[in-house]
């Protein structure tokens, strides 16, 4: 790519960095001092808070704070209505939505350069779990977009998590964004429709963020995640797939995954919630 082509690809290149701030402690210190340390110079970007007016005064004066609507339904509402101002207010073309106790680390820059290079496709990268104090506790596995199938969320692991997922502006808004029927699994579902709806997705092979683990968050809220996933299931259809259609699936997840899974048995010492059908969740 010529100089002066990279200089035009930087100038129309515009990422949202939203953060849904329900609560503001500890995590959120952590995490905007990992987004400051970021080497984002020569990027294009604003990083956007969404949250409850109380909030207002413990934001770093570099965000963007947005006061969330009355009857704002979650978090993913929360990230819509920064997506919709950031649209607006900055004409972005990109976003990227993390929550405040979890992480980007500096390998998120090869993702951008990788959403710079592909501006049409949905760029992700490889996430950690970390503790509830900060420690990592093993890399999540993952599956390349040649892998994806109807069969991956019928077995409920979805082939990506949220942290450090850039989406263009234009991929979500003509698939219908977030569907606010979903309060834990919106994300999930937007995945899906980008996959059957043809979207291109890339991976990135580099460690680009961390995901914590703890009580009392979104992610940790299994029964009603799994109340929200059947209903999900079944307006998709996905619960017509066979038995035999889902263990292949599997297989080829915990083949693909080998060398992590491992790793994880023997750190975790848990067989059952190292396998590809456990190692998407919360079991330690």
């Amino acid at each position: 790519m010529r100089r002066n082509d990279l200089s035009g690809l930087l100038n129309s290149y515009i990422l949202a960095i939203i953060t849904p701030a329900l609560d503001i402690d500890h995590y959120a210190e952590r995490l905007w001092g990992h987004l400051k340390s970021l080497n984002l110079s020569d990027v294009n970007y604003v990083k956007i808070i969404v949250g409850p007016e109380r909030n207002r005064s413990l934001v770093p004066p570099e965000y963007i704070f947005i006061v969330e609507k009355n009857g704002t339904k979650g978090v993913f509402d929360a990230v819509h209505q920064g997506i919709e101002y950031a649209i607006k207010e900055h004409n972005i073309t990109h976003f990227t939505f993390i929550n405040c106790d979890d992480l980007l680390y500096p390998d998120f820059k090869f993702s951008i350069a990788r959403s710079m290079l592909a501006p049409g496709a949905v760029v992700w990268g490889r996430v950690q779990w970390l503790s509830a104090n900060g420690e990592p506790a093993g890399i999540i596995p993952y599956w390349p977009f040649k892998l994806f199938t109807r069969e991956l969320f019928l077995a409920q692991k979805p082939p990506l998590t949220q942290q450090g997922v850039i989406v263009p502006i234009s991929v979500y808004r003509i698939n219908g964004g977030f569907n606010l029927e979903y309060k834990y699994i919106s994300d999930t579902d937007l995945w899906y429709r980008l996959h059957v709806n043809g979207e291109v997705f890339i991976c990135v092979r580099r460690l680009v963020a961390g995901y914590t683990m703890r009580p009392g968050q979104l992610s940790s809220q299994r029964e009603k995640i799994e109340v929200e996933g059947a209903k999900w299931m079944d307006q998709n259809s996905l619960n017509s797939s066979t038995g035999a259609a889902k263990l292949i699936a599997i297989i080829i997840m915990n083949l693909w995954n080998f060398n992590t899974i491992i790793g994880r048995m023997v750190g975790q010492k848990k067989w059952r919630a190292c396998s590809a059908v456990k190692v998407g969740g919360f079991e330690q």
